[in-house]
């Protein structure tokens, strides 16, 4: 099944940048981190006004594995369902942010690996970057 991210998109709601840090909380604890770190990176603009340039989300939760990306590779995903996910969380990036990079370390089959992708309006599975 394909999806096109652009026409999703546009039919989401308004959502904002604490929309994004709070989903990507709620994904952490979801991956069973016991220890979240939220960076802010941020320009000062004008006077005691400041311009957000990036997060970075740092856990130490169970990571992208295998079952982990096909969750985020199905749109409506009902891999969290049953905690009142919806499978769609993953698109508040793309609203307020044009590209969301991912690093990762998991372990499959008894060995660590490392996932690294790169979210963005053409994504797809071939993104997905693993290495052991």
């Amino acid at each position: 099944m394909k999806v096109n991210i652009n026409s999703y998109l546009k039919r989401l709601s308004s959502v904002n940048i604490l929309d994004t840090i709070t989903e990507s909380v709620a994904n952490s604890l979801q991956a069973d981190a016991k220890n979240i770190v939220v960076d802010v990176e941020y320009e000062e603009k004008i006077g005691e006004l400041f311009f957000i340039t990036g997060i970075s989300i740092l856990d130490d939760g169970e990571g992208f594995n295998l079952a982990n990306r096909e969750s985020f590779d199905t749109f409506m995903s009902d891999k969290k369902l049953s905690i009142g996910c919806r499978g769609v969380g993953r698109f508040s990036y793309l609203k307020v942010f044009s590209i969301v990079g991912y690093e990762s370390v998991c372990r499959e089959q008894g060995q660590y690996k490392k996932v690294n992708f790169k979210f963005n309006k053409d994504f797809d599975h071939n993104n997905f970057l693993v290495v052991p």
